[in-house]
C-alpha cells in the first residue's frame, strides 16, 4: 500500500511541476495565468494525451480551446503549444 501512496505523490509532485514549467512559458510569451489554472490544463493535457497519443499535439486542442475562450487567438496559444513540443522533443532526445 505505501508503494501506491508513493506513486501518487510523484504523479502529484510531477503534474505541478509540469504545470510551473508551462506557467514559465506564458510568461515568457507575455501571458500570466494562475498556478491553479495551469496545473489544470496541465491534468487535463496528460490525460488527453494519454487517450489520444499524437506526441503532444492531442493535448494542444486543450491550450487552443483555453487561449481561444480567453481571447487570446489561436496563434499565442499555438506557440505556446510549438514551445512544449519543442521542449519535450529535446528531452527525449537528450535520454
Amino acid at each position: 500500500l505505501w508503494y501506491l501512496v508513493l506513486a501518487l505523490l510523484v504523479q502529484c509532485a510531477w503534474i505541478y511541476n509540469l504545470g510551473m514549467y508551462y506557467q514559465e512559458i506564458y510568461l515568457v510569451l507575455g501571458m500570466t495565468e494562475t498556478r491553479q489554472h495551469m496545473i489544470m490544463l496541465t491534468s487535463a493535457g496528460n490525460f488527453l494525451s494519454v487517450l489520444a497519443p499524437s506526441g503532444g499535439l492531442s493535448a494542444l486542442a486543450i491550450y487552443l480551446a483555453d487561449g481561444q475562450r480567453k481571447g487570446r487567438g489561436f496563434a499565442r496559444a499555438g506557440r505556446r503549444g510549438h514551445h512544449q513540443i519543442i521542449a519535450r522533443d529535446g528531452e527525449q532526445n537528450r535520454a
